[in-house]
């Protein structure tokens, strides 16, 4: 690992100038072959109007320049704050990455960046505000605005996320289902903040985990709630490379189709190891006292539910016909239509399925 550390301060509260108590906070940029972006993500992050602000800059052995961009930033930049400036080692993936990140930071509230994504100066401190006067909840996330790879706004706000997760009144048992039904995330993970609370209760991610924010936002609701800020915070940059909402590539032969068949079955995997992680954390959840048991015995049972669904759906191509067809009766029985909707053609299997697609957008075009 390399790591700088271009400054230092001391954990713990800050006396504002106007006499206001201010907790530690880290601002905590983590990125990996973004070259092409990198610059204006940490940018904005030295960019930020709150202190005492610890920021580190962490790059996962990247195969760019994106860690060379980041030190010539690093060296030009002159304000007096602490800044850390690491590199893994070796390529860790997301989830022991972030855990490298969060050994580290000393923040009472860690905010988390993207290295494709650019947040406004003003992003700590409306996090902050929101946490100090709602009682500092275990975890945070604004709207944001949405742009394209050159930076052209593509929509002004987050449209998925648009004040549907969390509801302000809803009961965080219901919250909690809802999230365990439909292998959902309750964080937009591209504005997303933690409490130290977070870490401290429930440790660090799996290795495999590659969606932190779904654990997280199971998380957060059992050790209390989240709050949603409406004010966009983050321009959150949509391109072919997002592990998650991703732009869509045109796909039209056979081989296209093939892949991109695959990369959905891998995306179920994905969610397969979070679900196992929020398995994990029911768990320290009960034995912290966080939940009763029968409400475990509830969380439980929507897991093992959860499971045994996203389950079929990654074993689905290496699946018989018969099996297909008994999954395809059990989303109609349990009317979830969109999933059958999505499988019914894909019954077929893959190499049937994916030539007749190809076909059809073939004969769509000409």
């Amino acid at each position: 690992m390399v790591e700088k550390d271009l400054s230092q301060n001391e954990k713990g509260i800050f006396k504002h100038s106007e006499g206001a108590e201010r907790p530690l906070v880290t601002f905590a940029l983590i990125a990996y072959n973004q070259e092409q972006f990198i610059r204006e993500a940490v940018n904005a992050a030295l960019s930020q109007d709150y202190d005492p602000l610890e920021i580190i800059l962490s790059d996962d052995c990247s195969s760019d320049r994106t860690f060379e961009i980041m030190e010539e930033l690093c060296s030009a930049d002159r304000l007096n704050r602490s800044v850390i400036l690491r590199r893994n080692h070796k390529n860790f993936g997301p989830a022991q990455h972030v855990n490298a990140v969060l050994d580290q930071a000393r923040g009472d509230l860690i905010v988390l960046a993207a290295g494709d994504d650019i947040s406004f100066p003003n992003r700590t401190s409306v996090l902050v505000e929101n946490w100090l006067a709602a009682g500092k909840p275990a975890a945070l996330c604004s709207q944001a605005i949405i742009i394209d790879d050159k930076g052209d706004v593509i929509s002004e706000r987050f449209t998925w996320y648009d004040g549907t997760y969390p509801e302000a009144d809803e009961p965080r048992q219901i919250s909690m289902s809802k999230l365990l039904k439909n292998e959902g995330r309750i964080l937009l993970g591209a504005t997303e903040a933690w409490s130290r609370r977070v870490l401290e209760v429930f440790g660090p991610l799996e290795r495999n985990v590659i969606h932190e924010d779904n654990v997280v936002s199971l998380r957060a609701w059992l050790l209390d709630r989240i709050v949603y800020v409406v004010e966009p915070l983050v321009q959150y940059r949509s391109h072919s490379s997002n592990i998650h909402h991703r732009v869509a590539t045109p796909v039209s032969s056979f081989d296209e189709n093939i892949a991109n068949e695959l990369r959905a079955i891998q995306r179920k995997k994905n969610a397969l190891v979070t679900l196992t992680q929020h398995g994990l954390d029911l768990k320290v959840a009960i034995a912290n006292k966080l939940i009763t048991e029968r409400e475990y015995n509830i969380y439980d049972k929507l897991l093992r539910m959860q499971v045994d669904d996203v389950t079929s759906q990654v074993c689905w191509w290496d699946s018989n016909v018969l099996r297909r067809l008994a999954y395809l009766l059990k989303m109609l029985i349990i009317s979830k239509r969109e999933a059958f909707f999505y499988y019914a053609p894909r019954v077929v299997g893959l190499r049937l399925f994916c030539l007749a697609r190809s076909a059809l957008i073939g004969c769509r075009r000409s």
